[in-house]
C-alpha cells in the first residue's frame, strides 16, 4: 500500500515529467547553448580589451587576465561544434559540411588569441593591437561564411 506522500510523488512526478522533456525541445540543445555562452564571453573579454587599448578605461593591468582569457576561449571554440548542435541556433550547417574548412577558419582564431596573450604578458601595446585586429577580422570572416542571421531578417 502506497502512503499518501509516495503517491503525491507518484503524481508530481508523472505530471512535471512531460513538462520538463517539452521544455528542452524548445530551445537549442545544451551544446548549442553552451557554444552561444563561450561566444558571448569571448565578446565581452575582446570588448575589455578594446577599451583597455584604447584608454577608454584605466584598467590596464586588467589586459593579461582578458587576454588570457581570450586566448583559452579560442582554444575551446573548436570542440563546441559536435554535429547534430545547429538546431535552433544560428550556426550554419556548412559547419559540418565543410568541415575542414571551416578549422582552417577557426585556425587565424586561435593564432591570434595565442599572439594576444602574449603581447599583453609582455606589455607590447603594438602587438596587443596587431592581435586585436587580426582577431576581429577571423570573427567577421567566420561569422561571414558560417554563422546564420538572425531571424526575421
Amino acid at each position: 500500500m502506497w502512503s499518501t506522500g509516495l503517491a503525491s510523488l507518484a503524481v508530481v512526478a508523472v505530471v512535471a515529467l512531460p513538462a520538463a522533456v517539452s521544455a528542452q525541445d524548445d530551445g537549442p540543445p545544451p551544446a548549442a547553448d553552451y557554444r552561444s555562452a563561450l561566444m558571448v564571453s569571448l565578446q565581452n573579454h575582446m570588448s575589455a580589451v578594446s577599451a583597455l587599448a584604447a584608454g577608454e578605461v584605466a584598467y590596464m593591468g586588467h589586459i593579461q587576465q582578458h587576454a588570457s582569457a581570450v586566448n583559452g576561449l579560442a582554444t575551446m571554440i573548436g570542440e563546441a561544434f559536435p554535429e547534430g548542435t545547429a538546431e535552433g541556433s544560428r550556426a550554419s550547417e556548412d559547419i559540418w559540411a565543410n568541415w575542414d574548412a571551416f578549422m582552417e577558419k577557426l585556425r587565424p582564431l586561435q593564432e591570434g588569441a595565442a599572439a594576444l596573450d602574449a603581447a599583453a604578458q609582455a606589455g607590447d601595446a603594438d602587438g596587443i593591437a596587431a592581435a586585436r585586429q587580426a582577431i576581429m577580422g577571423t570573427c567577421r570572416s567566420c561569422h561571414t561564411d558560417y554563422r546564420l542571421p538572425p531571424p526575421g531578417n
